[in-house]
């Protein structure tokens, strides 16, 4: 199941200090330039190796960027998308 949350539902769950990963998906470039405190950095070229590695109970929040949001629904914003992982 997929489902886009806001900045400001993203924000509460940073302030309320809630158990979840924060999966940054960017290029290195674009993480290091800015990121949030707390992401797990894993570029999307390199999740198809890495996902097993993610806690599958965590809820897990993709910190999309704008072009990854521009195939998905249309627009050049950043997105935040809650996803739940099985394997």
């Amino acid at each position: 199941m997929i489902t886009e949350i806001d900045v400001k539902t993203l924000e509460n769950k940073l302030k309320n200090k809630e158990n979840f990963i924060l999966l940054d998906v960017r290029t290195d470039r674009e993480y290091f330039l800015s990121n949030i405190e707390g992401s797990l950095h894993m570029p999307m070229n390199t999740i198809s190796e890495k996902y097993t590695s993610l806690d599958k109970d965590k809820e897990i929040l993709l910190y999309l960027p704008s072009a990854c949001n521009a195939v998905i629904e249309g627009t050049a914003k950043e997105a935040y998308i809650k996803v739940k992982l099985s394997y």
